[in-house]
């Protein structure tokens, strides 16, 4: 390749160019210097690779006679080198000039993630990395689980609820985008950390989801794994709140918590039972969003629905039986706590009923999807009842039973009316069937 080169004129390097003047190149660098040899620079920097044509070496060696290599020091390059020097030195300025004007600007923003082993890498529109955060756990949960849980709250296989696990959004609205990052474990150990991280990668707070809780003569331990959050301006300041739920790993209670965007934990509320979704809307019209969550209370093994003012997060879950009864908690702050029936079809199936998801829709109003029963509650936004809603996987679940002899019920408006009478409404005393508040909504205008 360099015969090739040499055969079209060119010369490489400065091995090649003082070969071909049949001098050493420290005499070569020298002619440079002082004599303006003409040679090339790709970069146009003094370190950078040279080249040079023969037909420009022959020219240069015409013009100057004698002996180049009794150079003599001090010795002015002639005006016409000259010329040619600084016409090819201004020709690199202009190139170099025109490449950084054109070439794109590196984001700084945060857009996307990418996760390596233990690592959380942040990145920018262009898939640049910006920064890095090392968690330390060698069992971290894979990126592709960290996808379907990034950004919102989406639906995903089996209609199941996905929450996010990773976030990045303008939280405390000071024009630069944060992150959000939940630790998430393969085999759930060492979990439980929510992340705060400025645009810049730095650590703005932490917090740490559970403790440990007393239930009855049973003690759990401080092992808990967020579910997920939710990130609204419930109270309509101009402030970002973030609702976080997370479940004791292997039993219960869930901790819902408020936090505010410096991190700020504004209210815990604690539930006998899991947490399996959660909306916010302003369902009583005074301007500000309610917190709405389903799930499961444990002691009577039905599906729940809680409301709360998200001025006024705390105590525990209405409970009666010893197990289930944290004695430290104050009675709970809950505006609603309705309890949901169970049906002759899910009770044969031996399962726990739950309701796992809510959803607000158009007309003010509240659908709630049991898991079991998959029977479908829709509410108005003064949270009566408005119809109870059959659904193909329930159908096809009485179907089976009653086939085998082990249900004798009739799939009519009437079993589906017997269904909805079947809720209970905790009253701040007990349960009763009765629509009833737990606890009065705070008088408050209208903003």
């Amino acid at each position: 390749m360099v015969e090739d080169r040499e055969k079209d004129g060119l010369l490489g390097s400065w091995k090649e160019i003082a070969s071909y003047l049949r001098v050493d190149k420290r005499t070569c660098y020298r002619w440079e210097q002082k004599l303006g040899l003409p040679v090339h620079r790709i970069e146009g920097t003094q370190r950078s690779r040279v080249f040079a044509y023969k037909n420009e070496l022959d020219r240069w060696r015409e013009e100057r006679p004698g002996d180049r290599t009794r150079l003599q020091p001090g010795s002015p390059p002639r005006p016409g080198l000259q010329k040619n020097y600084y016409l090819a030195a201004a020709i690199v300025v202009i190139v170099v000039i025109f490449y950084l004007e054109l070439r794109p600007t590196r984001s700084r923003e945060p857009l996307d993630f990418r996760i390596a082993g233990s690592a959380l890498i942040i990145l920018n529109d262009q898939g640049t990395e910006l920064w890095r955060f090392d968690t330390g756990l060698e069992n971290l949960l894979e990126e592709n689980s960290y996808r379907q849980h990034f950004q919102m709250k989406r639906t995903g296989a089996g209609d199941v609820t996905l929450h996010p696990y990773l976030l990045i959004k303008d939280i405390n609205r000071d024009g630069k985008k944060e992150v959000l990052f939940s630790t998430q474990t393969q085999d759930e150990f060492n979990e439980g950390s929510l992340f705060c991280f400025s645009d810049n990668g730095k650590t703005l707070w932490t917090f740490t989801a559970g403790k440990v809780m007393k239930y009855g003569p049973e003690v759990y331990t401080s092992d808990y794994r967020i579910m997920g959050f939710d990130l609204s301006d419930l109270d309509s300041a101009g402030r970002t709140e973030i609702v976080i739920f997370s479940t004791q790993r292997h039993f219960f209670p869930c901790q819902l918590a408020v936090l505010e965007a410096n991190g700020h934990l504004r209210g815990e509320y604690w539930n006998a039972g899991h947490i399996s979704d959660l909306a916010c809307a302003d369902i009583n019209g005074d301007g500000e969003k309610e917190i709405l969550a389903v799930g499961q209370n444990n002691e009577h093994d039905k599906g729940c629905f809680l409301a709360f003012d998200p001025t006024e997060v705390g105590g525990g879950s209405p409970q009666k039986v010893e197990k289930y009864v944290c004695p430290v908690l104050a009675f709970g702050t809950e505006k609603e706590y309705i309890l949901f029936p169970r049906t002759d079809a899910d009770l044969q199936a031996a399962l726990n009923e739950a309701m796992e998801a809510i959803e607000i829709l158009r007309d003010n109003r509240i659908m709630v999807r049991a898991q079991i029963s998959r029977l479908l509650f829709n509410f108005d936004y003064s949270l009566n009842l408005q119809e109870v809603r059959s659904s193909h996987e329930f159908e096809a679940l009485h179907h089976k039973f009653s086939e085998e002899g082990k249900i004798r019920s009739v799939l009519d408006d009437a079993y589906f009316k017997r269904v909805g009478r079947g809720l209970l409404y905790w009253d701040g005393r007990g349960w009763t069937t009765t629509p009833s508040l737990a606890n009065p909504w705070p008088i408050r205008s209208r903003r």
